[in-house]
């Protein structure tokens, strides 16, 4: 190009971040120019400000233009952001119910977050009641009892790479598991028998079970009755059940 040579523009390109030819000669003989503002750094030329516009260009020096450049590289060299600390959505965060006997389970992964792309947040219960278990990745588990109906409340910490925290309060409410039926009767037919009990309040359905002696061992006949009456045509004239 008329002994002058340019990567990444022309000989007339107009460059903010570059200045004179200086005698930065590469190992074959041609001339380089001087990266400006920038400073020599081994074999290279290291331009640290940030939003700079960079022309390399190379002229032929006695007839000569066998100058090569074997790699470009660009690097961002700007020290990094301070890192910052996870935020929780909410405090306190309510959860729906649990129920008292019926294992529990729900996730605490989406309700935090953290401004530093990338950031493995860790989750740990600094106090509450002890049937509810955090695992590291925010996973709850549990079996509430008869002792934890009611009101139930944990202190939640959640925890980024860089060591910095968040707490926030967990609330969940545990009801009480509905009592047992009453009023149980049974009318007998001809090998069935119809079975018939008072309805519970709060209950979801019924678990109808059968034995032929006092006390069990008894056997599951119906696991999800929905009404408060069931038939039971399985039975044997003569068995007492």
């Amino acid at each position: 190009m008329n002994g002058t040579w340019a990567l990444g523009g022309t000989a007339s390109t107009t460059a903010t971040a570059w200045g004179t030819i200086a005698s930065n000669y590469a190992n074959n003989g041609s001339y380089w120019t001087r990266i400006f503002p920038g400073s020599v750094q081994g074999n290279y030329w290291v331009v640290d400000t940030t939003g700079a516009t960079c022309s390399i260009v190379g002229e032929a020096r006695s007839g000569s233009n066998r100058g090569s450049i074997t790699a470009v590289i660009i690097e961002d060299t700007s020290p990094p952001a301070p890192n910052g600390p996870p935020v929780w959505s909410a405090n306190p965060l309510n959860r729906s119910n649990a129920n008292e006997g019926v294992t529990y389970s729900s996730s605490l992964a989406a309700d935090a977050t953290d401004p530093d792309t990338g950031d493995t947040l860790t989750f740990t219960k600094i106090s509450g009641p002890a049937w509810l278990d955090v695992s590291p990745n925010g996973a709850l588990s549990g079996t509430p009892t008869a002792a934890d109906v009611g009101a139930n409340q944990w202190v939640i910490r959640v925890t980024d790479q860089g060591g910095l925290q968040a707490d926030t309060v967990l609330a969940i409410s545990v009801v009480a598991a509905p009592g047992p039926p009453t009023g149980l009767s049974a009318t007998a037919g001809d090998a069935v028998v119809e079975l018939t009990w008072n309805a519970v309040a709060d209950a979801s359905g019924y678990v109808v079970r059968r034995a032929t002696v006092s006390g069990g061992p008894f056997t599951v006949l119906a696991a999800e009755v929905l009404t408060n009456h069931y038939t039971d045509g399985s039975v044997a004239n003569g068995t007492t059940y």
